[in-house]
């Protein structure tokens, strides 16, 4: 029978204080993991990812950091789960969610056949706090740890802290890629940067050959400096990047 009082006590599901205030010192993508990790572990949840991507290209997952085994992460990446994804099916209405609870037209066969291989890898009852913030979706994903009761108790009352915790996590993530936007653009050539401006508007590689009167030479050796500077591995993926770093609307 169901114990409401559960075996930590509802209080145990609260964060410590000035947690808000490690998260405001994260100086690096490794820093907010660790702290994010931490404080998620309080609360009784492990497995701690966060990911930004859009909406428009949800196959491209710029990945900011996670806990999930890296045999999961490149099967995942390699069947590109990320185009039928129940949970960022889901996230894109910007409310948190526990995976379970997923509703069916949501999931389709290719979404269930997505959960279903995830729990091959140990990978289940998630709890997903989406925000959305402009063209972009941050999701903080985590899973309960423990017994089975432990598991129960922290989706039933760990929840709420989650949320706080997601939020806070996704504007220290936004203010870190600002800087790194900031940092691109610095390294940016002014040639470079016409480039990338260009291709944000939806022109053609051709087009923008033309536009800026390169060679196909000298347009592929601009693209491939790019690309590396975004650490971007092909043009779809330079795109994704751009519009996540706001690099399209920079000076």
């Amino acid at each position: 029978m169901w114990d409401p009082g559960g075996t930590r006590g509802t209080s145990s599901f609260v964060l410590p204080s000035g947690w808000m205030t490690r998260i405001g010192n994260a100086n690096s993508v490794a820093d907010l993991q660790a702290i994010a990790d931490d404080l998620a572990e309080r609360i009784g949840f492990g497995s701690v990812t966060y990911t930004q991507h859009l909406p428009q290209d949800p196959d491209r997952v710029p990945l900011f950091f996670t806990r999930y085994p890296d045999d999961w992460v490149e099967h995942y990446s390699g069947n590109h789960f990320g185009a039928v994804d129940p949970v960022i099916r889901l996230a894109k209405l910007g409310r948190p969610f526990c995976w379970r609870d997923i509703p069916d037209r949501y999931q389709g066969d290719d979404g269930r056949h997505v959960l279903n291989e995830a729990r091959d890898f140990g990978i289940i009852d998630g709890f997903c706090v989406p925000v959305l913030g402009g063209p972009v979706i941050g999701a903080l994903n985590a899973l309960p740890v423990g017994s089975a009761r432990e598991r129960e108790e922290a989706l039933r009352y760990g929840v709420e802290s989650l949320v706080a915790l997601g939020h806070l996590v996704h504007e220290r993530a936004r203010l870190l890629t600002m800087r790194q936007a900031r940092d691109i653009v610095a390294a940016l050539t002014p040639v470079e940067s016409e480039m990338v401006q260009r291709l944000m508007t939806g022109l053609s590689e051709d087009q923008v050959v033309g536009a800026m009167r390169l060679g196909e030479g000298e347009f592929r050796r601009l693209l491939g400096s790019v690309m590396g500077k975004l650490g971007a591995t092909d043009p779809h993926q330079l795109r994704a990047r751009t519009a996540l770093l706001g690099l399209a609307d920079a000076p």
